[in-house]
């Protein structure tokens, strides 16, 4: 378990005039969305966020927990995350990779599951909550600023409308926040597991070489941390040249060093592909209010997304070149976003319109 460090929740260098409901409550209106305290908790396949809401609103330090050091999210939660709280906790609002639905939520790419009424019948908690790991992250884009964003292309004003995440991670994670006349409404799904094709000659070239996912070659296949070493494999294979490398840390590191010329390959064909996917899904959602990539990678892919091979296919869309120019991207720099949308959600959910049919469990 990684030590507890400090979750920001307050917007940084933001405007006083701005309105309200682009800030992040430091105190809790009445009502909360859940009873006080809270766990919060933003759960991929290989780590999981948690941090604890205390009862006067404030928000704990975060604690990181490696999916593969606990055998259960229950056993976390009992052995790492009560012995943090001075008060018997009371709810739990869990943000997980995976699609939400049933009585038993499991991740797509880790061994734990939530069990929402076990949880309140086992661990005492009032309320359970269960929302997609890319909707908690949506929640938190009113309340970027410019410290927390990395620009990739130009610097744009970011405009009023949709708001658009994806994130490569373990997987390939989406999200849109629809601004619904002052209200934001997420929209959260699985789009990383749509098909995916070769469109350039290169595509076409490594296309035949890809393992895919699940028998098929989906987004999340070739654009995520568990497709990489196979797209690197497929670059190799398709260059007639040696794959020496075995894990996609691995593969990353060589790309942005240089380490490796297959590797290089594959990092530069890994940032123009997720531009594509990028520019599709902002179409869809014409998302004028900005896209922007969260993620465990994109940070340190920062310096090839910035050289201008993502933002080129993210607006090689005719006839839409121009009106995706207008569009911002921008990679997520808040050091934990999930959880700071979770945390907004909690403290002022008049702020939100979020529908929590079957993804909410009462005592």
């Amino acid at each position: 378990m990684n030590q507890p460090r400090a979750l920001d929740t307050t917007p940084r260098a933001l405007p006083s005039s701005a309105p309200a409901r682009h800030r992040l409550m430091t105190q809790p209106p009445s009502p909360t969305l859940v009873a006080l305290p809270a766990i919060i908790a933003d759960i991929g396949g290989t780590n999981g966020r948690f941090a604890i809401v205390a009862r006067d609103g404030s928000v704990g330090p975060t604690t990181v927990i490696e999916t593969r050091h606990r055998p259960s999210l229950d056993e976390a939660i009992d052995l790492d995350l009560r012995p943090l709280s001075p008060e018997p906790i009371r709810s739990a609002v869990l943000a997980m990779a995976t699609v939400v639905e049933g009585e038993v939520i499991q991740l797509t790419n880790g061994p734990w599951f939530a069990e929402p009424r076990a949880m309140i019948a086992k661990g005492g908690f009032s309320d359970v909550i269960v929302i997609n790991d890319f909707e908690a992250l949506a929640l938190s884009l009113p309340s970027l600023t410019d410290a927390d964003l990395d620009p990739v292309g130009p610097r744009l004003p970011r405009g009023a409308g949709t708001r658009l995440v994806i994130g490569p991670g373990t997987g390939l994670g989406a999200a849109a926040l629809i601004d619904a006349n002052g209200v934001w409404v997420p929209s959260g799904g699985e789009g990383g597991h749509v098909d995916f094709g070769p469109k350039t000659a290169r595509d076409a070239a490594v296309w035949p070489h890809l393992p895919g996912l699940f028998g098929r070659i989906s987004a999340e296949s070739v654009i995520s941390g568990t497709g990489m070493v196979g797209l690197y494999r497929a670059v190799a294979a398709a260059d007639g040249m040696p794959a020496p490398l075995s894990t996609a840390p691995e593969v990353g590191e060589a790309g942005i060093t240089g380490t490796d010329p297959v590797a290089v390959a594959t990092v530069d064909l890994f940032c123009r592909l997720l531009g594509r996917y990028a520019g599709d899904l902002a179409l869809i959602f014409m998302a004028k209010g900005g896209v922007y990539i969260g993620g465990g990678i994109a940070p340190r892919f920062a310096p090839v997304l910035q050289s201008g091979g993502f933002r080129e296919a993210f607006l090689d869309k005719a006839p839409y070149h121009d009106l995706l120019a207008g569009f911002s991207t921008a990679i997520i720099t808040h050091p934990c976003p999930a959880l700071a949308g979770l945390a907004a959600m909690v403290l002022d959910p008049a702020r939100y319109a979020i529908g929590l049919a079957g993804r909410r469990w009462t005592a």
